[in-house]
């Protein structure tokens, strides 16, 4: 009933705009700064803003903008801007204010294609090179953050309107974020950060009335929609509803005006995609001990993404706890001795506790870690267990890792990546007035993220050799998100959008990797009791515990080692996240 009221509801508000177009009075108060404005949808946005009466800046890298921009006319300027650079935001931002005065708009447009192979070249045998998945990481990504931290200073200048509201930044995600397809690893991964942006900003600029708000457009129609490509937009197209053409840039404009004119839209990720999701995959936790008279309901279920909710369909996947379903305890697979692990991170917290369970159920362990402590957690272990030093965001340190993995134990059938750090920052710091750091930004995704991929890419080599079992198996890869990355209290921006990229490849990387018999799989904990927590104070755990449902307490290493036991035994859990949380949610309530 709730989708279908949402549904009917959008059918209503995309029929009133298409009739009843705002006032032109309203857009002569616009003033937009859009990136990427000298071609494909930056331009269309451009020219609606220009066509509606209000004024835009084309911030663009490509001096073509200048041409577009005389074209428009007298409310159409141009500046050359790297969306990378502070610098060069900062001058597109000056210079937009001191021409028309301010600036209420801010639409990102910016953004490459790129990163169209999976996580590993199947066919040559090699991995993806992580220095091409950062390249689109740095326009899409950190060009993005780039320019929201550093438009909120202009934007809460603007005298309020009786909502309150100052501006609104407007963001280009894509739904390709959401795990569409197999071969766009990193343009997804780029965009599933950008998108998981939203949230978090939204929660910490509301105090200053400005919203945000990102669209999540699958192929649209523009110059760069080649024949080079039309395979792509071919798969893009079928798996549309109702409509088979791609996306016109003139809709994604469309829904722009309506983002700008109603105050109400805000915190949302919208799709101009005519329902191209895939169903929604919902997990059941399911504890022993459950029954159907036990007044409050055994079952949390929690999603994917909240922004997928309109238009999904529920599939019910049962994360049954060992007790249930009468599995023996201390087995995994069928034959213990068969798992070879490698888990990065390994040397305190969830990966030495990981490392433990894996030992104590009768597999081997290679603990890698840049911590040196490492190698006394394995010595602790017993024989079963070895370290190697590794840093995970260099491709030469990984191999050399894996390296000594082959040659000591023939092989690799399990990586479980916890290796990561965490970190504080908002968007903005509305005390000190000055927006959040880009290379701060950047630091927890060289870990987080790249290290992340780095890995993965990297050991799918050893462990698509592994000889297969009866069902095709080879080998599962388990990555350790947040629910930071699926909606992030306002003080975890770079950590949750950090982690959403991480947690975007799931679905992606597990289509690619299918037809070599791995399996990828992620988990999304909240705060878990590890040694990281003795750096928070007693008021700081308990205003986040108290975002949980119940328990309201700290989750246990145990617990996530627990889970990563059931998935390593289940070989039909795959491509799929699963939230670990209590039922933990973020609150509104900004500090």
């Amino acid at each position: 009933m709730h989708m279908f009221f949402k549904f009917h509801c959008y059918l209503i508000i995309r029929i009133y705009c298409c009739v009843t177009l705002a006032d032109s009075h309203f857009f002569m108060d616009i003033v937009a700064l859009v990136t990427g404005g000298a071609s494909g949808i930056g331009k269309s946005i451009v020219e609606m803003i220009i066509t509606n009466g209000g004024k835009a800046v084309i911030a663009d890298i490509d001096p073509q903008g200048k041409y577009v921009a005389i074209n428009f006319g007298e409310n159409a300027a141009f500046i050359n801007t790297n969306v990378i650079y502070e610098k060069s935001v900062d001058n597109a931002l000056n210079f937009a204010n001191e021409k028309f005065g301010k600036v209420n708009v801010v639409i990102n447009s910016a953004g490459i294609h790129g990163g169209e192979e999976g996580g590993y070249d199947l066919n040559n045998d090699k991995p993806h090179s992580l220095e091409e998945y950062k390249k689109i990481f740095e326009v899409n990504t950190f060009g993005t953050f780039n320019v929201i931290t550093r438009s909120i200073r202009f934007l809460k200048k603007n005298q309020p309107n009786e909502d309150g509201q100052r501006g609104v930044l407007i963001n280009l995600g894509s739904v390709a974020a959401y795990g569409i397809g197999y071969r766009n690893i990193t343009y997804s991964s780029s965009k599933a950060a950008v998108m998981a942006m939203t949230e978090t900003a939204a929660r910490h600029v509301a105090s200053v009335g400005i919203r945000v708000v990102t669209i999540a457009p699958s192929i649209v129609e523009t110059s760069h929609v080649s024949k080079k490509i039309e395979n792509v937009a071919g798969y893009f197209t079928c798996a549309m509803f109702q409509k088979k053409n791609n996306t016109k840039t003139v809709e994604v404009p469309h829904l722009i005006k309506f983002i700008i004119e109603s105050h109400f839209v805000n915190d949302e990720i919208n799709h101009t995609d005519v329902n191209k999701k895939k169903k929604k995959k919902i997990v059941a936790l399911i504890t022993g001990g459950a029954s159907a008279s036990n007044k409050r309901s055994p079952i949390l279920i929690t999603g994917q993404f909240k922004a997928m909710a309109i238009f999904a369909s529920a599939i019910v996947l049962a994360i049954v706890n060992a007790a249930a379903t009468g599995l023996p305890p201390g087995i995994i697979f069928s034959n213990a001795d068969d798992v070879v692990a490698l888990i990065t991170g390994g040397a305190s917290g969830i990966g030495a506790n990981t490392a433990e369970m894996i030992i104590k159920n009768g597999g081997k362990v290679i603990i890698s870690d840049i911590n040196l402590q490492g190698k006394q957690v394995a010595d602790k272990l017993g024989d079963n267990a070895s370290f190697f030093q590794t840093d995970v965001t260099s491709e030469k340190s990984v191999d050399e890792t894996l390296e000594f993995i082959k040659n000591k134990y023939g092989k690799l059938n399990v990586l479980i990546n916890c290796a990561g750090l965490v970190g504080e920052g908002t968007i903005y710091d509305f005390k000190n007035n000055k927006p959040h750091s880009l290379d701060e930004f950047k630091k927890m995704f060289e870990v987080d993220t790249f290290g992340t991929f780095n890995v993965m890419t990297r050991s799918i080599g050893l462990m698509k050799e592994t000889v297969p079992d009866e069902d095709g198996y080879r080998g599962v890869i388990i990555n350790i998100g947040s629910v930071d990355g699926l909606g992030a209290g306002h003080q975890y921006l770079a950590y949750g959008a950090s982690k959403a990229a991480v947690m975007s490849m799931t679905e992606t990387s597990a289509r690619h990797l299918a037809c070599v018999g791995i399996r990828v799989v992620a988990i999304a904990p909240s705060i878990i009791k590890t040694p990281l927590l003795d750096d928070l104070t007693e008021d700081e755990l308990v205003s986040y515990t108290n975002e949980q449902m119940f328990p309201v307490r700290p989750g246990k290493m145990d617990e996530v080692s627990h889970l990563i036991k059931c998935i390593i035994e289940n070989n039909f859990i795959n491509a799929e996240i699963i939230r670990l949380d209590a039922g933990h949610r973020p609150s509104n309530i900004m500090l």
